[in-house]
């Protein structure tokens, strides 16, 4: 347990916590329900900026709720000095309520981030998401990967029955080969294929390979037969 807590700071995931403790990452996985069970830990899906938000019902709470908007003021802006003046730095409880407004499914945080450049200039991104996350009024529309065609689906399943040395496993290490993106090693393009059956989020496909949202997303171009769906 000591060497696991230095680690969670709301960004690593468990994976990475236990790469980062030197421990079994089975280990590390009770020791963090144990927090969870205890109530001294909340569990976050991964920040990121290709990642979509959109508000929940409860969103009519924040917006009548003062005192809640106060807080959100306090927890989001950034600390004085790094904009230049004081006054430019403050965000008022109204601007942040129109913010949260505006998300909404099919928009990207990036994209969001740059509509509304100069209003989110004086807001640590980060914490603006997870505020919303934490008090209910915000939910992650996740994004999962499906093979789309017939050809596909025979592909899929013919990687998961396929054996090293045989024709087929030759194929797709010719396939990464010409790939633009490096993965890690040769084995994780067949790898991916177990996770495109609709049922594993961007998250879970790029903790399980430890590959980033980037790599992942130019890796299924590759395949070219795969369709993206937000749910």
């Amino acid at each position: 347990m000591l060497r696991v807590l230095p680690h969670i700071d709301g960004v690593n995931s468990m994976k990475q916590i236990a790469l980062l403790a030197d421990a079994d990452y089975k280990l590390v996985r009770k020791a963090i329900e144990h927090l969870l069970y205890h109530g001294c830990l909340l569990l976050l899906d991964i920040f990121s900026f290709r990642a979509i938000y959109a508000p929940t019902a409860e969103i009519g709470i924040f917006v009548g709720d003062k005192e809640m908007q106060e807080e959100c003021a306090q927890y989001v802006a950034l600390p004085f000095g790094r904009l230049g003046r004081a006054e430019e730095e403050t965000v008022t409880e109204n601007q942040l309520v129109e913010l949260y407004l505006r998300l909404r499914q099919g928009l990207t945080v990036k994209s969001f981030c740059m509509k509304h450049e100069e209003s989110m200039k004086r807001i640590d991104v980060r914490r603006f998401i997870t505020f919303g996350v934490i008090k209910g009024f915000l939910y992650r529309v996740h994004r999962y990967a499906i093979v789309a065609s017939p050809k596909g689906v025979r592909k899929l399943d013919n990687e998961r029955r396929q054996k090293p040395g045989s024709v087929e496993a030759e194929d797709v290490l010719r396939q990464e080969k010409y790939m633009d993106v490096d993965i890690g090693s040769k084995s994780r393009i067949s790898e991916l294929g177990k996770f495109l059956d609709g049922r594993h989020s961007f998250d879970e496909i790029c903790t399980e390979l430890m590959i980033s949202e980037k790599e992942l997303i130019a890796t299924l171009k590759a395949w070219g037969d795969v369709q993206i769906i937000y749910r």
